[in-house]
């Protein structure tokens, strides 16, 4: 049998941490995780920062002490993937910001190691856009913006901020809406309900199903005893602490850019890993705010529906793949190592959606079989349609349904568009138009544990 081709290179996502780590185990969970994904992953900043639970301390010897258990893994880590940095690497882009709380300290003289990074990064002659995961308050961001703001013309500001795309895990401090107000065309990705407004927020999907705020995912894969068994293994794993209140709440800040054939980075609004934002109807800003989906509990079988469920619909992909990343970093693994498949749609094996244009009432074939497993592992096939992607306004928005042909578990697809794309928005009918069709395709091996990966196929349906 003749090897199968190494799969398509990927462009790298640029990602910033901010963390106020130490103010409770969560943040040192969504820091060993990212480690495991720093191959994929182009990490150039990770940043103490304070916020509402920590308003005082800044606490960078935490994650220095976290990287001394990557810096034992790395040996192995490197037997699966020559990306991985070295722990030396990681230790050099850990800063500090100031250890005061929000607006409370910003402007002239207030710079820190970690504000002066972001400028840093962000002036890197590098066309790929800064993704920043606030995971505590946005203070050290906010004088990042501040100083560009008083010692650049109008123009380079507009440039330096629009390199960066954030992802807040909720406002925890004073200063996101400070950035949000003075700059609006910052893209910008929050829960806008208000401050600490978490039970309502896209990220807290992740898990906070373990305390009964909602249900509908399997909530084993997120038990204590899962990640004793699955997590909590090795020299990395021994730097996981258990949670106390919620499991790795910040860690939907980068799901969402982790290189699997689902994620878009930048259009969070298309949906992925780390949940579905929509973009407020304003021609004025860039910010993005929860949006629904509805999901088909695993467990029960029963429909859900709201932002929470953007992100847990991935739990099973995302918990498998941060156990087998885990036995990576193992001397001697409990189970033969397991790499994710590749997928190859109608020929295109890259990460990034395939596009495709076809007229009204036109039948395609979407062909995945040529898609392989390194590893040999058998595949499953299994195609959707995600509507709540198509479409800026699901409460008014009529979405058609595609006519799937074909048998269960086939790599091929047939799908019949509609002959009219009527869309009726508020109290108006609009037939006159093109619509985007968002059609994905997920493929899991039989591996141990079972591993995701995926082609969205975007298709544009004119007259």
């Amino acid at each position: 049998m003749s090897p199968k081709p190494a799969p398509k290179p990927f462009v790298k996502p640029r990602y910033i941490a901010l963390t106020d780590i130490d103010n409770e185990p969560d943040d040192a969970e969504s820091f060993v995780r990212l480690l495991l994904y720093s191959n994929d992953i182009d990490l150039e900043g990770v940043i103490a920062v304070t916020s509402t639970w920590l308003p005082t301390e800044v606490h960078p010897e935490t994650l220095h002490d976290i990287v001394t258990g990557y810096r034992l893994a790395h040996p192995n880590l490197l037997k699966h993937s020559a990306d991985f940095p070295l722990a030396d690497d990681i230790d050099a882009i850990i800063a500090a910001g100031n250890p005061t709380f929000g607006m409370a300290e910003i402007g002239k003289g207030h710079d820190s190691a970690g504000s002066d990074l972001i400028i840093r990064v962000v002036d890197k002659e590098d066309e790929r856009m800064v993704h920043l995961g606030l995971w505590g308050g946005a203070n050290t961001l906010a004088q990042a913006l501040w100083k560009v703001r008083s010692t650049r013309s109008k123009e380079q500001v507009d440039k330096f901020i629009g390199k960066m795309q954030v992802y807040a895990i909720s406002d925890q401090d004073d200063a996101g809406p400070w950035i949000r107000r003075n700059f609006p065309m910052l893209r910008y990705i929050v829960t806008i309900a208000g401050q600490n407004s978490y039970g309502f927020a896209t990220w807290s999907g992740i898990s906070a199903d373990i305390h009964d705020l909602f249900d509908g995912p399997d909530r084993s894969l997120i038990s204590k005893d899962w990640i004793a068994k699955n997590i909590q293994i090795g020299p990395l794993g021994a730097k996981y602490p258990t949670y106390k209140f919620i499991m790795e709440g910040d860690t939907p800040s980068y799901l969402g850019i982790i290189p699997n054939g689902l994620n878009v980075p930048e259009r969070i609004d298309f949906g992925g890993w780390g949940g579905r934002y929509k973009k407020l109807l304003d021609p004025e800003s860039q910010h993005y705010h929860d949006s629904n989906d509805q999901v088909i509990g695993p467990v029960d079988g029963k429909k859900r529906d709201g932002p929470l469920a953007t992100l847990w619909r991935w739990r099973p992909e995302v918990q498998n793949d941060f156990a087998a990343r885990m036995q990576w970093t193992l001397d001697t693994p409990t189970s033969k190592p397991n790499y994710p498949p590749t997928v190859v749609v109608n020929g295109h094996d890259g990460l990034e959606p395939l596009h495709i244009t076809v007229h009204r009432g036109e039948t395609i074939t979407l062909d995945a079989s040529e898609s392989f497993d390194v590893d040999g592992d058998a595949l499953k096939y299994e195609w959707f349609q995600y509507k709540e992607a198509e479409t800026f306004m699901p409460a008014s928005f009529e979405v058609a349904t595609l006519d799937f042909h074909g048998t269960e578990n086939d790599s091929k697809l047939h799908v019949t568009f509609p002959d009219k794309t009527i869309t009726v928005v508020g109290f108006t009918t609009v037939n006159e138009h093109s619509q985007n069709f968002h059609i994905i395709l997920r493929v899991t091996d039989d591996g141990v544990p079972a591993l995701s990966r995926y082609k969205r196929a975007i298709v544009k349906v004119v007259k």
